[in-house]
C-alpha cells in the first residue's frame, strides 16, 4: 500500500511542477516577451522553489530510510552463516562458563570438571555415525 501512496505522491509533484512552471512563465511574460528581471516577484517561482526543496528533503529522508533498511538486512544476513552463529553461541556460552567457574571457585557449588566445560562450550558433539550404523543393522 505504501508504494501506491509513493506513486501517487510522485504524480502529484510532477503535476504541480508542471502547473507551477506554466504559471511562472505566464507571470513573467509581458509585452510579447519574457521579462526575467521580475522572476523573483512571481509567486509561482517561489512555489517551484518550495516544491523542489520539499521534494529534495523527502528524497533525502527516503534514502536515509532505505540505507537503514539495507543495514538491517545486512545485519540479519550475518545470521545465515553457520560459522557466525557458532561464534555467537560460544560467546554467549562463554559468559555461562565464566559464571560457573566463579561459583566453583567461591565454593558455592561443586567444582567444574573438564567435561562440564566442554558441555557448556559445546565442544563435545555426540557422534551419530555409530548409532546410524546400528540402526541400519537392526532394522
Amino acid at each position: 500500500m505504501r508504494s501506491y501512496w509513493r506513486a501517487l505522491g510522485s504524480f502529484v509533484v510532477m503535476l504541480a511542477s508542471g502547473v507551477l512552471a506554466s504559471a511562472f512563465v505566464a507571470e513573467i511574460y509581458q509585452d510579447g516577451k519574457l521579462d526575467w528581471s521580475a522572476f523573483y516577484t512571481a509567486y509561482a517561482f517561489w512555489g517551484l522553489v518550495a516544491l523542489v526543496l520539499g521534494n529534495g528533503v523527502y528524497q533525502w529522508r527516503l534514502q536515509r530510510r532505505l540505507a537503514r533498511v539495507e543495514a538491517q538486512a545486512a545485519e540479519i544476513e550475518k545470521y545465515r552463516d553457520p560459522d557466525y552463529m557458532h561464534a555467537v553461541a560460544r560467546r554467549n556460552l562463554q559468559k555461562e562458563l565464566e559464571a560457573e567457574i566463579k561459583r566453583a571457585m567461591s565454593g558455592e557449588e561443586r567444582f567444574l570438571t573438564p567435561e562440564d566445560s566442554r558441555r557448556i562450550l559445546g565442544l563435545d558433539a555426540p557422534e551419530s555415525k555409530g548409532s546410524d550404523e546400528e540402526a541400519d543393522d537392526n532394522g
